[in-house]
Order: C-alpha cells, then sequence, then structure tokens
C-alpha cells in the first residue's frame, strides 16, 4: 500500500529534534520543520525506497524535512529538464542536497552545471558550481573546459558568495585533487586568493584553504 503524504508528515514529526531545528535555524532557515538530521532521513527514505510519484507531491512542501526527504525518493532519470529546473529550492542547504541527490544522478548534470554557473541567480550558480565538483570528481570534463573554469573561478571566487563561493572554492581544489597536470595552476590561483586561508577549523576537520584540502587528500591517497 502506497505511503500517503499524511503519513509521511505525522512519522517526521515525532522524530524531530528541537536541537536540530535550533541548528537550522542558526543557519537562516525560518520556514517549517521538524528537525530530523540526514541521518534519520536517510533511514525513512531507505525504508520507503524510491517513490517517484510520492516525492513529486511532498517536493511541493515548505518544510525543510520534507523537501529533503522528497529529493531521497525522486527517480531523477524520470524528471524532464524543465522539472529539474522547476524544483531546485532557493536555500543553500537544500541546492546542494538537491544537486547532489537529484541533478547529479540525471544525464542532465553537465549541461545544466555549465548553464547555471553563468546564471544571474545565486541559488543557480550554487547549484552550477555543486555540479561542476561533481563532474571534476567523475573526470567528465576536458582540460580545456576545466581551464575555462579556472579561468572564471579566478576572476570571481574572491567577490562570489556564501555557499556559492564554497562551492566555487570546492571545485577548484577538487581539479587541483584530481587532474595532476592542472594541479600547480589550481595551487597557483589559490595561493594567490588566499580564499579561507584565515579560517579557523575544529581540530581533525580538513581545512577549505584550497592548498590545504588539496594536500591533505593527495596525503590521503598516497597512504
Amino acid at each position: 500500500m502506497r505511503t500517503s503524504i499524511d503519513k509521511v508528515f505525522k512519522d517526521l514529526e515525532t522524530q524531530g529534534n528541537q536541537k536540530r531545528i535550533d541548528f537550522n535555524q542558526k543557519r537562516g532557515w525560518t520556514g517549517p520543520q521538524y528537525g530530523l538530521n540526514l541521518g534519520q532521513l536517510r533511514s525513512y527514505a531507505k525504508k520507503h525506497k524510491q517513490d517517484h510519484e510520492l516525492a513529486c507531491e511532498l517536493v511541493t512542501s515548505d518544510n525543510l524535512d520534507v523537501l529533503i526527504l522528497s529529493y531521497m525518493l525522486m527517480e531523477p532519470k524520470q524528471l524532464s529538464l524543465p522539472e529539474i529546473e522547476a524544483y531546485l529550492p532557493s536555500y543553500p542547504q537544500l541546492v546542494d542536497e538537491y544537486v547532489h541527490q537529484v541533478v547529479s544522478k540525471t544525464s542532465h548534470l553537465k549541461s545544466l552545471s555549465l548553464s547555471w554557473i553563468y546564471n544571474q541567480k545565486e541559488n543557480y550558480r550554487q547549484a552550477g558550481w555543486k555540479g561542476i565538483v561533481h563532474l571534476v570528481e567523475a573526470h567528465s570534463l576536458g582540460e580545456d573546459e576545466l581551464n575555462e573554469l579556472l579561468d572564471k573561478i579566478y576572476i570571481e571566487l574572491s567577490d562570489a558568495k556564501g555557499a556559492t563561493q564554497f562551492n566555487m572554492n570546492h571545485a577548484l581544489a577538487q581539479i587541483g585533487i584530481e587532474n595532476e597536470t592542472l594541479r600547480s595552476r589550481a595551487r597557483t590561483i589559490a595561493t594567490e586568493l588566499a580564499v579561507y586561508k584565515e579560517m579557523k577549523v575544529a581540530r581533525g576537520c580538513t581545512s577549505p584553504y584550497a592548498i590545504e584540502w588539496i594536500d591533505v587528500i593527495l596525503k590521503k591517497r598516497s597512504e
């Protein structure tokens, strides 16, 4: 028997946690939420498996937890290109989760990412650079394309905003990690721009400063 929307809402509500609600609010979320962490949502999604019809109903919600769950339940390959763009959220945490759970699993990832990074809307740019990270990790971009991205990163990274800046910086680091030929150029850009160089991180965490990020990951891979 198909799970109803009402049951999903009730199930999530019973698992909510005030600490998580407070955490999300500190990060800027002002809309409805129940306060589940990603692990809880993944567990719930796993029990219900992919349910594209249900996901497409849930994605119209304005509840943070319900939206993330909807991405986990979707069958990305069933989405049309207009639907992929229509479902793109505006809240930074949701944007990254949407790209990770949905856009990255479609055949449109490359075309959308390379288009979105030139969009005037912040959520599109954030999504585009998140998609670029996926493409670099999968070695789905040619060297000319990577060089063009490095050109754009060099010009825009310092003035980029919030999550868009973080994803752009992640793309810079990932290029340095994955592409030995362009590693020196990525490191030169990172050194000159010095984005996140002074950011303090908790003990045991990797600095988002691209130079350190590249070095830490390469060291781990060589061990």
